[in-house]
């Protein structure tokens, strides 16, 4: 299942996404409330991520937000 609007997609998350989602969890300040995600390895990540999607995907839940384009920040519009 999809839900789709002009600038964004809302998927099940799958595992073809989970390096994006690492990506996303090193970012500055990604994390920074969240200890027990904090200076994990990618195969915590991984299984992080296997534990959630396993039990959010029996619920019906949906858990990933992927942007369509890459929109300018307000900075970039300046520049």
């Amino acid at each position: 299942m999809q839900l789709t609007t002009n600038r964004t997609e809302l998927n099940l998350i799958q595992k073809k996404d989970f390096k994006e989602v690492i990506d996303s969890f090193r970012e500055k300040d990604a994390v920074k409330y969240i200890k027990h995600l904090q200076n994990l390895t990618d195969e915590e990540y991984t299984d992080f991520l296997e534990k959630n999607v396993n039990f959010l995907t029996s619920k019906n839940y949906f858990i990933g937000l992927l942007e369509k384009k890459k929109l300018k920040t307000i900075s970039e519009q300046w520049e």
